[in-house]
């Protein structure tokens, strides 16, 4: 009896032990001497966050780059033509994860409806949603649904039973066969992560004010990074002053001067896009403007069953996007049909974000808007570690070549010595590590007008750090801490401990000792993974998804 007492203690004090034990990435420990290997970074694709910050995945948001005169003043519209972006709000990894999953469901969608596949994700799907989330009157509508799938397939009775008897449970072990794995949803990518991120730790080792906390969990073989603002960060953020704000605003008020939407969404689409743009403009020209767009020909549902996916999916855009689904003009869409992917995903709780605080004639008045956004998304490799980044866009170049970063600087900022040191290693950071080749800079008076307009080449920017700075910074050094970090993580961070239990890990930029230190954590303040993409991959019970019931 004592013996079976004691185990139990012995357990627990383990796993105190382990929950306090750090890890430590000391910054002096990374070679400055060169430059580690980087993959140039390859989109691979991109979606948009409209007025409301609901999501598409097209260019509906992108930019177009255009010269504006001197002299225009960049807080006109503060007082009464703006729209911001609540503070309160974080979209965690929420619009990156949904943009996997929706590509996902429209490339695979192709390939196996022949063979009942992914009718059984989606049962599997409503089924384990529900457990987690109760919903509305729509769940009448996906019962009937899902009836529909099972009475009205064109297989015998033995059929059916055979294939009931063999339908994976959604369950953590016996998803598999139905759900995809993070492997599939992000190209085979070792980390998962926003841009903004990786440019804080790169900037970490010069960094002497703020400091950077971000959680990791490991899934399927994948990391995902989120970043966590310290109480003193959140605390400045929601308490900025009025001349902070007018700052900020002259940025965007700005990029707006600078940017148009004329037909950017057509600005360098290979002739496969064009050719599919042409060809559902014919369509469109030929059937009625009020019908919904037609499922790929190769479905193998019953006709009952996608009239009742596009009849849900229409009141669905209707309740919640004032105008019709943009047409998605990447060649990896083509051909899709984009209610069925949508109806799953809406099944399993994506898409629930949304701004309501605003009318309509406040969304159409303003000339600045931070809801929207244009986000692109990167695959690139650092070192031995493969990553799957993104990040906003302002806009695209003239021409159509490449992206374009904005941003503005006061006149008097630019000659001074933090400026070069701080200001220009995150402008650098942050472009180099999406593949932008360019920034446009603003400057702009003491009381924000635009005196000049000047452009830097990101390639140039480190070599006039090291010329212009009294104590410049070290590109290869931000680069090989950044690299270290990876691979601290690659060997530290797995799914489960040694006992088979998940685990998450905590990693913060400790500036006193010039080092990062990594510790374990359950602290539920730190999980970032929506419990909608947990049921998705087939994982409903992990433990470190948000808003679990």
């Amino acid at each position: 009896d004592s013996t079976m007492e004691v185990e139990p203690k012995r357990a627990k004090k383990q796993e105190e032990v382990r929950l306090t034990q750090k890890r430590r990435l000391p910054f002096q420990s990374c070679q400055r001497t060169k430059f580690p290997l980087f993959q140039k970074p390859k989109e691979c694709g991109w979606f948009s966050l409209d007025e409301r910050r609901r999501l598409s995945v097209d260019q509906t948001s992108l930019k177009q780059f255009k010269r504006c005169r001197l002299g225009v003043d960049l807080e006109d519209g503060f007082e009464t033509k703006r729209v911001e972006k609540n503070r309160f709000d974080k979209d965690y990894l929420d619009p990156l994860l949904s943009w996997a999953c929706l590509r996902w469901c429209r490339s695979t969608r192709k390939k196996e409806t022949n063979t009942g596949k992914m009718e059984i994700w989606m049962e599997n799907v409503g089924k384990s949603s529900s457990a987690h989330k109760k919903t509305g009157k729509g769940d009448d509508v996906r019962k009937d649904e899902m009836e529909n799938v099972n009475n009205e397939r064109a297989i015998s009775n033995n059929d059916i039973e055979t294939r009931e008897a063999k339908k994976p449970e959604f369950d953590d072990t016996k998803a598999d066969s139905s759900c995809p794995s993070t492997r599939e949803l992000f190209y085979g990518k070792d980390v998962v992560c926003w841009r903004g991120l990786l440019t804080k730790i790169l900037v970490c080792p010069y960094e002497r004010r703020k400091s950077l906390q971000f959680s990791v969990c490991c899934i399927g073989g994948v990391l995902f990074l989120m970043e966590f603002e310290s109480h003193e960060e959140l605390r400045k953020r929601l308490n900025m002053t009025e001349h902070h704000e007018r700052s900020c605003y002259a940025g965007f008020r700005f990029e707006s001067y600078c940017t148009s939407k004329k037909d950017v969404t057509r600005v360098g689409l290979s002739e496969s896009d064009k050719m599919h743009l042409q060809t559902q403009k014919s369509n469109a020209n030929e059937s009625p403007s009020t019908s919904s767009p037609a499922l790929d020909s190769s479905s193998s549902l019953p006709s009952s069953v996608t009239s009742s996916l596009t009849t849900k999916t229409r009141e669905l855009h209707q309740t919640t996007k004032p105008t019709p689904m943009p047409t998605p003009t990447s060649s990896l869409l083509s051909g899709i049909g984009d209610e069925f992917s949508e109806e799953m995903l809406h099944q399993c709780g994506a898409f629930q974000h949304e701004d309501t605080s605003q009318t309509e004639e406040d969304l159409n008045g303003a000339v600045v808007n931070t809801n929207e956004a244009y986000c692109s998304v990167v695959t690139t490799k650092l070192g031995n570690t493969s990553i799957l980044l993104s990040g906003e866009v302002d806009c695209v170049a003239e021409d159509g070549k490449g992206y374009v970063e904005l941003k503005t600087v006061n006149e008097n900022t630019m000659s001074r010595q933090n400026f070069k040191r701080f200001n220009l290693l995150k402008w650098w950071a942050q472009s180099f590590l999406i593949g932008i080749p360019r920034i446009i800079v603003g400057v702009r008076s003491n009381d924000n007008k635009l005196v000049d307009i000047q452009e830097m080449r990101v390639s140039s920017i480190p070599r006039q750090a090291r010329v212009d700075c009294d104590r410049p910074w070290d590109a290869c050094w931000s680069m090989s801490v950044l690299d270290h970090v990876f691979e601290m993580l690659r060997k530290t961070v797995k799914e489960t401990d040694e006992h088979g239990k998940p685990i998450m890990f905590l990693v913060k930029h400790n500036i006193p000792e010039g080092c990062f230190d990594m510790v374990e954590t359950k602290e539920a303040s730190h999980h970032f993974l929506p419990q909608w993409f947990c049921n998705f991959i087939g994982k409903p019970s992990f433990p470190f998804s948000r808003n679990r019931s």
